[in-house]
């Protein structure tokens, strides 16, 4: 995903970066593993974000598809 844009002093962070990690096992039980950045909007939730890094997952491996592991930080230090 793309970094936030830059801000003035004066204005608000309109987005965060997150890092997020997913283990998922897929219906032949193999498990996969990928990670990434991802721009999450000021106020948005957990679930919302779970959702959107599922979506592709889905439309790849389809159903059935179980989550191993599942972390989502803000990507600063």
């Amino acid at each position: 995903m793309a970094n936030p844009t830059q801000q003035t002093p004066r204005s608000a962070p309109r987005t965060v970066e997150h890092h997020y990690i997913i283990t998922v096992q897929v219906g032949d039980g193999t498990l996969t593993t990928g990670g990434g950045l991802i721009d999450v909007p000021v106020g948005a939730t957990r679930a919302v974000v779970f959702d959107f890094v599922m979506k592709p997952l889905l439309e790849r491996y389809g159903k059935p598809i179980v989550v191993m592991f599942f972390a989502l930080e803000p990507n600063a230090l």
